[in-house]
């Protein structure tokens, strides 16, 4: 089951959660004289409605609308907590049952337990057996065909602990599991309020907590909606155990069933600004990122379904002084080895030091990038132009800059485990110090040449390549040469083949 189609499933069991609180108040406000019972006699009345353990230590109702119940304790079927509240506050405006209609002015729960389940064996949720004690046949919220309408201005939430099981599933997973959630230490400030079916709308000004697994959300705010259509959280403050994630950011469906096929069928949409975001987060939710600890900070749009992402002017930093500014398109995810990938690269900047800390997968086996030593004498490395193709075979073509001069390339690269990294096309350079880069540079230093380049090996001793072009200047042995006109092989320091020299 895809990421999203698991939170829309929680966000429908909070829905149901809600709901089950104001049947729960409403129904004592429909009670016989409720308001001269005494807290024995509402327990009674409850616990013989529902057919199990229900208790209320306190009840305090003002003026037909405001309802207070303290020390709230219902059983499921089961004979295990369904909920416990220590505190809740309900201000009812209006309940129109006729027109399916409950508009309320606030709700509040404070040191509260909902243990939602679903039993093997049993197609609904340990609360439904509530749902259907109050329906008694009369024109109800469960009979009325008419769109059922909940607002609120306010919802507020303290210290809630919210539970959900889905018995059925026996999978194991360290990070989040939404087949098995448990949140600690809820505490939320929920305003405008507004469910119609299986829509949601809040604006969402505060939200906490902290899941079994050790994810943690310090701080939440967005203007919130979900339906069948769409899921959207814009102006969106997210900060969670390592990351701070701001934008805007929409998911469109044609049906809740697209997310069933979640990266071919949900669009996204996301305009994220100053964006820190760490992949460790990321990992509690998908298990084939876990154990990589790494994080960039971004700006950029992104648009696509999964399969065929799309990202524009995208500004992303990492490492200690890696930065790449451009567009990238990627079609196939999520299986990285058989994506292809466009990245057109206004600029690139980074270091061999960087480069070797991107991690590979598996990450749990903590592998990364590994360069040819001679690479750190690049320093600061300076890319603009394209890349195209997959992960471990790909045309690059640009400009290349480095400590030790520039270079101009358009090249077939191919990189497969355990071998030699494999090139094919044309390369310029301009007083490229050559020698240097290799370790030979008592015998050559700079070079300025165009030349058609075949070979494999990056490091002195494994490098093997068939080359043909003009060096335009060379210099060796500290003397320098002119005009060369080459077509031979270089290995391990030695060139077999023909020169021509016209200086």
């Amino acid at each position: 089951m895809s990421l999203l189609k698991k939170i829309r499933n929680i966000s429908l069991i909070v829905l149901g959660s809600l709901l089950l609180i104001i049947l729960l108040s409403y129904a004592l406000l429909r009670a016989p004289r409720v308001q001269t019972y005494l807290v024995g006699k509402v327990t009674n009345y409850l616990s013989s409605k529902l057919n199990t353990v229900a208790r209320i230590e306190g009840v305090d109702i003002e003026f037909f609308s405001k309802v207070v119940l303290e020390g709230i304790y219902v059983e499921d079927l089961h004979k295990d907590t369904l909920l416990y509240a220590a505190k809740l506050k309900i201000d009812i405006r209006k309940v129109l049952l006729e027109k399916n209609i409950i508009n309320l002015k606030g709700i509040t729960l404070e040191q509260s337990r909902f243990n939602l389940v679903q039993y093997k064996n049993e197609k609904d949720l340990n609360f439904q057996f509530i749902i259907d004690a109050f329906d008694d046949g009369d024109t109800t919220i469960t009979k009325n065909k008419k769109p059922l309408k909940i607002f609120s201005d306010q919802l507020l939430l303290k210290n809630v602990d919210f539970s959900y099981n889905y018995e059925a599933d026996t999978s194991s997973y360290p990070g989040v599991n939404f087949d098995h959630i448990h949140l600690k230490n809820v505490n939320g400030n929920f305003q405008s309020i507004k469910i119609i079916n299986d829509t949601i709308n809040a604006n969402i000004t505060s939200l906490s907590f902290r899941d079994q697994s050790g994810f943690q959300v310090h701080k939440m705010s967005t203007s919130f909606k979900i339906s069948s259509k769409e899921m959207i959280c814009n102006e969106l403050e997210l900060i969670t155990n390592n990351s701070d994630i701001k934008g805007d950011l929409k998911f469109k469906t044609a049906e809740w069933a697209d997310y069933d096929d979640f990266e071919e069928k949900v669009y996204m949409q996301g305009d994220f600004k100053n964006t820190k975001l760490n992949f460790g987060d990321i990992a509690y939710f998908t298990e084939e990122l876990w154990g990589i600890n790494k994080f960039i900070v971004f700006d950029g749009n992104v648009k696509g379904t999964v399969a065929n992402l799309k990202g524009n002017n995208m500004d992303i930093k990492f490492g200690k002084t890696s930065r790449l500014q451009g567009n990238i398109k990627m079609t196939g995810l999520p299986d990285f080895d058989v994506t292809f990938i466009q990245l057109k690269l206004k600029e690139l900047i980074t270091s061999a030091e960087d480069l070797e800390g991107i991690p590979l997968p598996p990450f749990n086996k903590l592998e990364h990038i590994a360069l040819p030593p001679n690479f750190v004498k690049l320093g600061l490395i300076k890319f603009k132009g394209d890349f195209t193709g997959f992960q471990n075979d790909f045309t690059a073509y640009g400009d290349l800059e480095t400590d030790l001069g520039s270079v101009s390339l358009d090249m077939d690269l191919k990189q497969n485990k355990n071998e030699l990294p494999k090139y094919k096309g044309n390369l310029k350079s301009n007083y490229f110090n050559l020698g240097k880069f290799y370790g030979i540079e008592n015998v050559l230093t700079k070079v300025t040449l165009d030349i058609d380049i075949d070979g494999k090996g990056l490091e002195n001793e494994t490098v093997n390549a068939s080359v043909k072009g003009k060096i335009n200047n060379l210099i060796c042995f500290d003397y320098s040469y002119n005009n060369i006109s080459i077509e031979g092989n270089f290995a391990k320091n030695i060139f077999a083949g023909k020169l021509e020299v016209n200086d």
